[in-house]
């Protein structure tokens, strides 16, 4: 993602060999006057407990506003601008850590270094400062609620149920069940990085609109309004579980369960949806400094993550991995090619390339049914990675299912990804670098009493009449849309900026329309199929040409189609034992891969 430049403004180099870092001092004023602010260097453990992080989101990118910065004018994003209002005071200054002006984001290096310090920057302030945004839907009545009935609240759950603690009035309760049903849809909640921002805070205080509450208080109240359920599908009140595991000493989860549970969250830039998630994880928490890499492009990264994960639920995690990462199947196949033929020659540029190519040699190989490198190539020890093994097996195991059912699938047992509303579905392949279109399936009745008992559903193949365009001018324009949606350098699937996203999907959606008659405002799920089979033969490649990644663009992005997740796609020996795992629940051995049933 492209960070504009401060033209009036020069950040001075920090020392990226130690834990520098710089803080912002807000500068004191009454309500309505200008922010003025000044930068100075210092390190985390000589800062540690005096200086407040502050937790908000960006909002759009295209929205800035002017502040002054050591007298020099310095532009932000306009809901920056609304969080230093809110927790600027009268008669005392600020220190505070921001990202968006303690970071020189147009500095990678820089960028690297101190994202890879950012547990460490939220676990050391003294106060991490929440700003959820404007005041709306009953926020102040939710603010004066927690705080009235929830001051005394501990964050550890033997302490929740406290009979000391005042039981509201049953109407007061509810019009405050309301009001928190809005304010936990705010995009505030659905940032990547306030997982580990809350967490890892050692205080907590919400601002929304001119009201503030201790955090604490937000969380519990957050946990007792909801249910299980519930709480699996909110983040805040997974929030205070989350924070309540860590600060008693709990084994912190893999970095594999990170990613498929929160992988989802928004950002502004892909690679965040992985870094936000390091200081978390058990198995990262101590390395971000060799993961964090704005440089490395989709391909790398993900290939890095499976090396450094080696997920234990494979399928999900290549499902999800693939889908946050977007990452398309053909770019992987080329990237994995060109390591395998430079093989003897290639030299990793950084630390994720090294670990991107190793899982490549070593992993990868055998499944294409190569000699993988062996380990320690270096010294004494000559063994195969065991778990290129692992992977293999697991790719035999899919591939002999998917052959095995193609013929049809019951309603009761399908692994298909499902278009929600429509009568179609999506049948994919699994392989380790993504999920790879295979064919296109339609519900029907079952016909026949030894096919299915009467009355139910079977999944059977379907194939649209091609139509190629008659018209020469036509033939052109489909062809250079087919191309557009293929080529991976023009980054439709990768880093690219929100904002350059949305011409590239707005300009293929007039292309569409001119080519096949799809009306973007309601388009026929035929002829957005038909897309999807005049894709997979586009390049002239044998096999399947389209991956996941470009079915859900196709359906999703440009047309508002959305694809369920299938209830049952497993790794096991038995495919089709369906026992959905429960929220939060461990997996349990090599051989289990559930999906529920979710939009994807």
């Amino acid at each position: 993602m492209a960070f504009q430049e401060q033209p009036h403004f020069r950040y001075e180099p920090l020392d990226k060999s130690t834990d520098s870092f710089r803080l912002c001092k807000l500068l004191p004023a009454e309500s309505g006057a200008p922010i003025e602010c000044e930068l100075v260097h210092d390190t985390i453990s000589n800062q540690a407990g005096v200086y407040q992080a502050l937790s908000y989101t960006w909002g759009k990118l295209t929205d800035r506003v002017w502040i002054r910065i050591n007298n020099k004018e310095f532009h932000i994003h306009a809901n920056l601008l609304l969080a230093l209002e809110a927790v600027r005071t009268a008669d005392k200054e600020q220190l505070l850590w921001i990202d968006a002006i303690c970071i020189n984001q147009r500095e990678i290096p820089e960028r690297n270094h101190q994202v890879s310090l950012m547990g460490h920057i939220f676990g050391n302030a003294k106060r991490v400062l929440g700003w959820v945004g404007l005041a709306a839907n009953d926020s102040d009545l939710l603010m004066d609620y927690a705080h009235k009935y929830y001051m005394k609240a501990d964050m550890y759950e033997e302490e929740l149920s406290d009979p000391k603690m005042p039981d509201p009035p049953q109407a007061e309760k509810e019009a405050a069940i309301a009001a928190f049903r809005s304010f936990s849809q705010r995009d505030y909640w659905r940032r990547a990085w306030i997982r580990q921002e809350i967490v890892l805070a050692k205080e907590l205080t919400f601002y929304c609109g001119t009201k503030s509450v201790d955090g604490w208080n937000i969380l519990v109240m957050a946990y007792l309004l909801y249910t299980r359920d519930e709480i699996w599908e909110n983040q805040i009140p997974d929030l205070h579980v989350s924070r309540g595991k860590l600060q008693s000493g709990m084994r912190r989860d893999r970095l594999e369960r990170l990613v498929l549970r929160f992988g989802r969250s928004d950002c502004h830039d892909r690679h965040d949806k992985i870094f936000s998630l390091l200081a978390l994880a058990g198995d990262t928490f101590d390395r971000a400094d060799s993961i964090v890499d704005y440089d490395v492009d989709a391909p790398t990264l993900y290939l890095a993550i499976m090396e450094y994960a080696r997920p234990v639920d494979i399928t999900a995690f290549i499902v999800v991995l693939q889908e946050i990462l977007g990452v398309c199947g053909r770019e992987m196949i080329t990237y994995v090619g060109r390591i395998l033929d430079q093989n003897d020659s290639i030299e990793p540029k950084s630390q994720m390339e090294e670990l991107a190519i190793n899982f490549v040699l070593s992993v990868l190989k055998p499944l294409l049914g190569q000699e993988p490198e062996p380990l320690g190539h270096d010294s004494a020890e000559d063994q195969v990675d065991p778990y290129s093994e692992t992977l293999t097996q697991w790719h035999q195991r899919c591939l002999a299912y998917t052959k095995t059912h193609m013929a049809g699938f019951s309603e009761e047992t399908s692994p298909l990804f499902e278009i929600e509303g429509t009568d179609f579905a999506i049948l994919t392949k699994p392989m380790p670098w993504g999920l790879l279109f295979v064919q296109l399936y339609k519900k029907e009745a079952a016909a026949e009493s030894n096919q299915i008992a009467d009355g139910e559903i079977i999944w059977l193949p379907y194939n649209p009449a091609l139509e190629a365009p008659e018209d020469e001018e036509k033939q052109k324009n489909l062809t250079q849309a087919m191309k557009h949606i293929l080529d991976w350098d023009g980054g439709l699937f990768g880093f690219v900026a929100t904002d350059q996203q949305r011409d590239r999907d707005e300009s293929m959606k007039r292309t569409l329309q001119e080519v096949y008659g799809i009306d973007p405002s309601n388009p026929a799920v035929d002829l957005v199929l038909n897309v999807l089979l005049v894709l997979n033969t586009a390049s002239g490649m044998s096999g399947p040409n389209i991956c996941l990644t470009v079915c859900r663009y196709v359906l999703t992005t440009l047309y508002g189609y959305k694809l369920v997740a299938p209830r049952v796609y497993t790794d096991s020996q038995q495919p089709l034992v369906i026992q959905p795992r429960l929220p939060g629940q461990e997996v349990q051995g090599p051989n289990i891969s559930v999906f529920e049933g979710r939009i994807i």
